[in-house]
């Protein structure tokens, strides 16, 4: 029998006994000259280690697994080495953005959500060009990670990702590179880690939230209706948002806010069902659903300096893209790069007698989405926020305002569609104070202004 130095651990771990291919191996430190046998690292438990590889008595690495396979032999020495596991701090959640540094589009901008874990793995989704891309693998022990990511379920080309997980910074984020070889395009990825819990709250940002997306100046560039949102964020950072763009297509949102209130913001629009070829030489043929359209940017929990207040509010600038015809709204398409305009939203206390505005009077003003001209009412806030206009108006007009979530909307008689009360949706800034929002006309979308008379 020969002795094998494997009792040996650099670093804090463990190691199973030897095994022999041949049996049992003999008790103790003594096994048999020219047998095979296996050693197995292990991580102490509750220790913050992670094994790296095995090496020889010299330092020469034997293998970076942590089963080691070996054929015993003369004062054959082995040793387990582990370090710091600093992929435990890091594991988590993760969400963000990618996009060409030269500017946003639809096709080559979207969403990444991935989750670590402690043991170097990683998963994850993109979301982009109406598709939905996993991808999966393992981080080097440096932090990195290289995957080509398939897409021929979609009928396109293969992506290229490469990573880096930060583990000794503290930013708490990947960034990373995505190339598309074969489309010849190159989008720069960076997403945070969602570190709120119940023991570390999302208070600096918890709150409700309105926000206004800036229409076209022009009716013949784009929609002249204001789109809106409303926003919330969770004590543990989670972030809801739903409303409406300005040619009437609705948007919605779940994702979780950084620690430095980073929100990104993507929405897929204008789905679509499309057949696409996923294997050309048996001619496989997949219905996909892609949207033809998106919102993205990064938006920003920060002080509404704009606004003249000191207490936060989303902002940021956005992309919003529709490519061509998805239905008789601005066929051609468009590309409205916005700055978003953002509140806090605090809803008034019952019988108060506080008003959601700083208004009693005011002036309701629709224009464009073929009106032949726009039309101004007269409206009233009630001291418990009811928003009303006196009947005979124009165009038997009746908004109304929800005062817990901010939300603008009403009714009126379209001259072009006096069939059925067109509908307008929209939502007011309280650090504004004012309303806006959009309706629908025949062929393309109008602006809904409520301001202090």
């Amino acid at each position: 029998p020969n002795a094998v130095g494997a009792g040996i651990p650099n670093g804090v771990g463990s190691l199973l006994p030897p095994d022999s291919s041949f049996g049992a191996p003999p008790i103790g430190p003594q096994l048999v000259g020219g047998k095979p046998y296996k050693l197995t690292a292990m991580v102490g438990a509750g220790t913050n280690y992670i094994f790296t590889n095995w090496t020889d008595g010299a330092g020469t690495v034997l293998e970076t697994n942590a089963t080691l396979n070996f054929l015993m032999s003369s004062n054959l020495t082995v040793r387990a080495n582990f370090i710091t596991n600093l992929f435990l701090a890091s594991a988590g959640i993760y969400n963000g953005l990618f996009y060409e540094t030269n500017g946003i589009t639809h096709q080559t901008a979207g969403f990444v959500t991935m989750k670590t874990t402690s043991k170097r793995a990683y998963s994850g989704k993109l979301l982009f060009a109406g598709d939905a891309v996993s991808f999966s693998g393992t981080f080097e022990l440096p932090g990195t990670a290289f995957r080509t990511i398939s897409r021929s379920n979609q009928g396109k080309s293969s992506l290229e990702l490469t990573m880096a997980i930060d583990l000794v910074n503290g930013t708490d984020q990947v960034a990373g590179i995505l190339d598309n070889v074969i489309d010849g395009w190159t989008a720069e990825l960076t997403a945070d880690r969602w570190v709120w819990t119940t023991n570390n709250p999302a208070t600096t940002y918890s709150n409700a939230y309105t926000m206004i997306l800036p229409a076209f100046d022009n009716a013949e560039e784009g929609p002249t209706g204001f789109g809106y949102g409303t926003v919330s964020v969770s004590d543990l950072g989670r972030i809801k948002m739903a409303g409406g763009l300005g040619d009437a297509h609705s948007i919605k949102q779940g994702t979780t806010v950084s620690k430095h209130g980073v929100w990104p913001l993507y929405v897929p629009l204008y789905a679509q069902l499309s057949q696409v070829v996923t294997n050309i030489s048996n001619n496989v043929v997949k219905t996909n659903k892609e949207s033809q359209g998106s919102l993205v940017g990064w938006m920003t929990f920060a002080t509404n300096t704009p606004a003249g207040k000191t207490h936060r509010a989303p902002q940021g600038d956005l992309v919003w893209t529709k490519n061509g015809w998805t239905n008789d709204f601005y066929p051609d398409g468009f590309t409205n790069e916005l700055s978003v305009l953002g509140s806090r939203h605090i809803a008034p206390i019952k019988d108060s007698g506080v008003r959601v505005m700083d208004m009693t009077n005011g002036l309701l003003v629709l224009a464009e989405g073929n009106l032949p001209e726009p039309f101004t009412n007269s409206v009233f806030l009630s001291t418990n926020s009811v928003l009303s206009s006196p009947l005979p108006n124009a165009n038997t007009t009746k908004p109304a305002l929800s005062a817990k979530f901010g939300v603008l909307k009403g009714a009126f008689i379209h001259p072009a569609n006096n069939a059925k009360p067109t509908k307008f949706f929209g939502a007011i800034l309280q650090d504004y104070n004012y309303g806006r929002g959009y309706f629908a006309g025949t062929n393309e979308t109008g602006s809904v202004r409520l301001d202090p008379e």
